[in-house]
């Protein structure tokens, strides 16, 4: 099991916020990274603030009857949001030679606006892209108190891995539609979230990215294009790629051309 070299679980602690001059503000509290001293959010005194290895240590008890066979930590710059995506040994066939493998992906949040919970999310083995499914919140699940019940999180994992099923077999559709270079061009050219310096670079990477993955013109391949450029085509300056704007507009693509295409 391999797991990325970033620390999530660095601890934290509450300052109460005060003037230069020395004058509490009454009920506002800084949370600070007692490592680095960084600023993570404000907050009031009620707020609770839910630790990321609290989070682990719960999932790990859910997932505890589940073999696992790659994790992987994601922050974000400033270490106020985190991120764990983990693959299970679970594989479903799209095609022959062509499996994507179950993959839980866990967060939480320092930044006071973000709470924690998961998203069930798949893996395709050939080409290492993470996929999401179709409607998004049937496969979410978000929390803003905590509660230690690992077996209510299972039961709540094991639901929406039953709903899996549907959208395998519509990628397995996917892959006999034809879907070809004009049709994704068009669909990319349509979204206006993105800039018209990205649209190109999306649309070029259709060609190479259909070639290095067996020149198949369908739907699933466009959606795979699209995913492989969110796995392996975003960058950030500091802290981790899912976080990027990049990686954001890339998934928002990927939502987008799902509910297109079903």
């Amino acid at each position: 099991m391999a797991t990325q070299k970033v620390n999530p679980f660095f601890r934290v602690k509450k300052e109460q916020i005060q003037t230069v001059s020395g004058i509490v503000i009454p009920n506002r509290y800084a949370l600070v990274n007692q490592k680095t001293g960084g600023l993570l959010g404000i907050m009031s005194n009620d707020y609770e603030v839910i630790l990321n290895s609290s989070v682990a240590n719960l999932f790990s008890d859910a997932l505890k009857d589940y073999k696992i066979i790659k994790t992987v930590d994601h922050l974000d710059a400033l270490q106020r949001r985190w991120k764990r995506r983990i693959v299970f040994d679970l594989s479903e066939k799209v095609l022959e030679g062509d499996n994507i493998n179950l993959m839980l992906e866990i967060f939480n949040g320092y930044d006071v606006r973000s709470g924690f919970g998961y998203e069930l999310m798949a893996f395709r083995s050939l080409c290492e892209n993470g996929l999401i499914f179709g409607k998004r919140s049937l496969f979410r699940e978000s929390y803003y108190h905590f509660t230690d019940n690992p077996r209510r999180l299972q039961l709540s994992i094991e639901a929406k891995m039953d709903r899996v099923r549907g959208n395998v077999e519509q990628w397995a559709r996917w892959a006999t539609e034809p879907y070809g270079l004009e049709q994704f061009s068009r669909f990319v050219q349509s979204r206006k979230y993105l800039s018209e310096k990205m649209k190109p670079r999306i649309i070029d990477a259709y060609g190479p990215v259909t070639n290095k993955y067996g020149n198949h013109h369908t739907k699933w391949n466009a959606f795979n294009v699209i995913t492989y450029l969110c796995s392996h085509e975003t960058k950030a300056r500091q802290g981790s790629n899912v976080f990027s704007n990049r990686h954001r507009l890339l998934d928002k693509l990927a939502e987008d051309f799902y509910q297109e295409a079903k």
